[in-house]
């Protein structure tokens, strides 16, 4: 799993940088789930939205209430998300 920031600079140009690349040991959403929760847990105050493909697994850890450990972080998240459907 990948976790990437994208942002755009004061010269509206636009960055990408990885901040976190981690082996999953599983696709199932409870790895997920573990996983974005590590990393959420370093950047849940500085994260914007969060985007992932459209795989049932991603949706079902990103939605589901595995994440109810970082809650007040989630309800700030879910509340600026809004899916695209690629």
């Amino acid at each position: 799993m990948v976790l990437t920031a994208h942002f755009v600079d004061s010269d509206y140009k636009m960055h990408k940088r990885i901040l976190n690349f981690c082996v999953i040991d599983s696709h199932k959403w409870e790895s997920i789930v573990k996983l974005l929760e590590n990393c959420l847990i370093d950047w849940a105050h500085e994260i914007l939205t969060i985007t992932a493909d459209n795989a049932a697994a991603n949706i079902k850890a990103i939605d589901y209430e595995g994440l109810k450990r970082l809650e007040s972080s989630i309800v700030a998240i879910r509340n600026a998300v809004k899916f695209v459907r690629c």
